[in-house]
């Protein structure tokens, strides 16, 4: 394979794609990049972020897609305002490609009624087997200007997309990118939760008030659950971290953060448990 030039050879200033597809397996730097790139021009123009790594979400909770904007300079993802989120419920792909790429389209074409200048939008580090078909999907609802693939090796889905007439820069890792093991990832996970709702309404949910959307292995327990609060068109309103669960009563103790306006008629129940107490 010849030699690509390192993602940190990457000039922000030298991109004038609009709507950009970042790509790679996991801890490639596509988040990095992504912040990188979004830094280099909030001050000037309207950049928005759609963020679908949805097991490693930065904008929102593990278990949604986000999109995000913002004026100044961040540190992390997690730090641009929320401008709208789809609870997929599912930590990686497979598990509901319904849910995930509905979320992704709808996000995507609220995000063009927006009219940003930029559009970046992060990926899942999932690059084998099936999800070949998945990033084609995503290349033919987005129809980027440029896609960014970034690529230690020659994948197969880097042949596919060489084959596209979607504009192609692939890019080597930096030296200074570090893989994560499972356990890692799993905290990362944790500790997102437990960050995002430190800024959430804590409250009460009438349970009895809503339609529970849930898979039969996920148990009558929503202690301790991440939950998405839909409306009657099943878009996300809000989500919510559950507490303490009153079966006599039918409530259960919340911390939520809403992100739109309107009616929550159904709570769809997430993979993740993770305990209030600690």
């Amino acid at each position: 394979m010849e030699q690509l030039p390192s993602v940190d050879q990457l000039k922000p200033e030298d991109i004038k794609a609009r709507r950009i597809l970042v790509i790679g397996a996991t801890d490639a730097g596509k988040t990095t990049l992504i912040k990188r790139l979004y830094n280099s021009w909030c001050s000037k123009e309207k950049v928005l972020v759609l963020d679908t790594d949805v097991g490693q979400s930065n904008i929102g909770p593990p278990g949604a897609l986000g999109l995000g904007t913002g004026r100044h300079f961040i540190g992390e993802l997690a730090q641009l305002q929320e401008v709208a989120l789809h609870f997929a419920g599912v930590l990686s792909p497979p598990e509901d490609l319904a849910q995930f790429l509905w979320g992704i389209e709808w996000l995507f074409r609220l995000a063009l009624s927006i009219k940003p200048d930029r559009l970046l939008i992060d990926t899942t580090g999932w690059v084998w087997g099936g999800a070949i078909s998945l990033k084609m999907a995503k290349c033919n609802l987005i129809n980027p200007d440029l896609v960014i693939a970034i690529s230690k090796e020659e994948a197969p889905l880097l042949e596919v997309l060489k084959h596209s007439t979607f504009p192609l820069l692939a890019l080597r890792p930096s030296p200074s990118a570090r893989a994560r093991n499972a356990e890692a990832r799993r905290h990362f996970r944790l500790q997102r939760v437990r960050s995002y709702f430190s800024k959430g309404e804590r409250g009460t949910l009438e349970l009895k008030s809503f339609m529970i959307i849930k898979n039969p292995q996920q148990g009558g327990d929503l202690r301790g659950r991440v939950v998405g609060l839909l409306d009657g068109a099943f878009r996300t309103l809000g989500i919510s971290w559950i507490g303490d669960v009153d079966q006599k009563k039918g409530t259960a103790e919340a911390w939520t953060r809403w992100v739109l306006k309107g009616e929550a008629r159904c709570i769809k129940v997430g993979p993740m448990i993770v305990s209030p107490t600690g």
